[in-house]
C-alpha cells in the first residue's frame, strides 16, 4: 500500500476551525532521511516570493518527468524523479483514499478517480516567512502539507488555521506543530482559512501533494507541473 493511503488510515480528523487531518509518520525513517540528503538547493528550484528586508524568500519545484534538466545535482534529480515514478505508479492507489476520505466526510459528492489529478510541489522557504490567511484556489480539491524540516524550533513553525472574523479580520485558532515527517491534509471547505508566520532564520522544508480538479487543469492561475 502507498505511504498517503497509510498514513490518512491511521491520522486524526478534527472538525474545528474547519475539517482537517493531521498525518504522523509519514515515510519511512530512510526515506525521509534520503528526501533531506536530496532536498534540492535553491539554485535548483524557482523563485516564488523574492522577499523584502523583512521577510524572506520561497522558493518551489513542481516534481515531473524532466527534472534532469532542473536539477543540477544528478543525484538528486535521480532520487527525485524515481519518487514522482512512485507516486505515478500508486496514483490509482492515492486516489481511491482521497475519495474514501472525501465520502467518508460527505464532500464533492460524486467525485470519481477520473475527476482527479495529482500534483507534487517541494517547497524551501527562507525564514522569517509569512502567508496571509487564504482559502485554496477553487481548482483544488484539497492538499497534503508534509513538514520535512526546519532550522527553527518546531512548535512555532506549523501551519496556522483561523477563523474570519465579521469585521473581516482573521483570528488564528491553531497552529498546528512541525514535527518532521508529520503533515495536515486539508479538503478545500467552507472557511479552510490557513497561513501562518513563521520567525527565525534558516529554512522551512515541506512537500506539498495536490488534488487538482481534473476539469480544472488549465485555468487562470493554475500552476504548470507534469499531473497524473
Amino acid at each position: 500500500m502507498d505511504w498517503f493511503s497509510v498514513a490518512i488510515q491511521q491520522a486524526t480528523t478534527h472538525r474545528r476551525p474547519f475539517l482537517h487531518t493531521q498525518l504522523n509518520s509519514i515515510f519511512t525513517e530512510q526515506l525521509l532521511h534520503d528526501m533531506l540528503r536530496f532536498f534540492p538547493n535553491e539554485q535548483d528550484m524557482f523563485l516564488v516570493d523574492k522577499g523584502t528586508r523583512d521577510q524572506g524568500v520561497r522558493h518551489h519545484i513542481f516534481l515531473n518527468e524532466r527534472l534532469e534538466q532542473q536539477i543540477a545535482t544528478p543525484e538528486s534529480a535521480t532520487f527525485w524523479f524515481l519518487f514522482w515514478q512512485s507516486v505515478v505508479c500508486e496514483a490509482h492507489h492515492i486516489k481511491q483514499s482521497a475519495i474514501q476520505y472525501f465520502q467518508q466526510w460527505q464532500l464533492f459528492p460524486g467525485i470519481a478517480e477520473t475527476d482527479i489529478k495529482l500534483g507534487v510541489r517541494l517547497v524551501n522557504e527562507s525564514l522569517p516567512y509569512s502567508m496571509a490567511p487564504h482559502i485554496d484556489q477553487a481548482f483544488k480539491l484539497a492538499v497534503l502539507v508534509v513538514f520535512l524540516d526546519t532550522d527553527e524550533p518546531t512548535s512555532s513553525q506549523g501551519t496556522q488555521l483561523f477563523n474570519k472574523q465579521p469585521d473581516g479580520t482573521f483570528r488564528s485558532v491553531s497552529r498546528l506543530p512541525f514535527e518532521c515527517n508529520s503533515g495536515v491534509f486539508m479538503p478545500r471547505v467552507r472557511g479552510s482559512w490557513h497561513g501562518g508566520a513563521w520567525h527565525g532564520s534558516g529554512h522551512r522544508k515541506t512537500l506539498h501533494l495536490y488534488f487538482f480538479k481534473a476539469s480544472g487543469v488549465g485555468e487562470p492561475n493554475h500552476p504548470h507541473p507534469i499531473y497524473v
